[in-house]
């Protein structure tokens, strides 16, 4: 099969077919990722000096998203989506005044169970447009973004976890 320069993406002369609700769908899932970004990097910006370990997560799955982003950009390119999303970043709930503030603590446990729920609901969606995909390359794609995120997840329980016992 003719490829291009970018990896496992059709030649010019080969364009993937999805549904239209599929690619509407793609399409608001590269949104969600950029809030995500957002969210991470927020998050990682705010705990960095009093909670280290938990800022570092939020670093490490940040960077995880942006790939989620760029995988998904990617894939509408080849599916013919030549336009970019419109993207509304969501504004943060959360606010410390300062690094000594004691309610830094509970503000991680809340911004960890937000990110879960994000995360969980996240992989539920991925896999359920991974089930209504027609290519094997957007299956392929959704199906591991679903896997991440549930990996994400996992990751945020753990420390969500282990900060209750602190």
């Amino acid at each position: 099969m003719e490829r291009n320069n970018r990896k496992g993406a059709p030649s010019q002369n080969q364009t993937l077919r999805e549904s239209p609700a599929l690619i509407r769908e793609l399409t608001r899932a590269m949104v969600d990722e950029i809030n995500a970004i957002t969210q991470y990097t927020y998050g990682q910006i705010l705990l960095q000096k009093t909670l280290p370990v938990v800022a570092d997560l939020f670093s490490s799955i940040a960077r995880t998203e942006m790939r989620h982003y760029h995988g998904l950009g990617g894939l509408l390119h080849d599916l013919g989506v030549s336009h970019a999303p419109n993207t509304a970043i969501r504004n943060t709930a959360y606010t410390v005044d300062t690094e000594s503030d004691p309610q830094q603590l509970s503000v991680a446990r809340r911004m960890l169970n937000d990110r879960i729920r994000d995360e969980k609901n996240a992989s539920e969606t991925y896999r359920r447009l991974a089930e209504s995909a027609v290519t094997e390359q957007t299956r392929g794609l959704l199906t591991s973004l679903s896997g991440d995120e549930a990996g994400h997840a996992a990751a945020l329980a753990a420390m969500e976890k282990r900060l209750a016992f602190s």
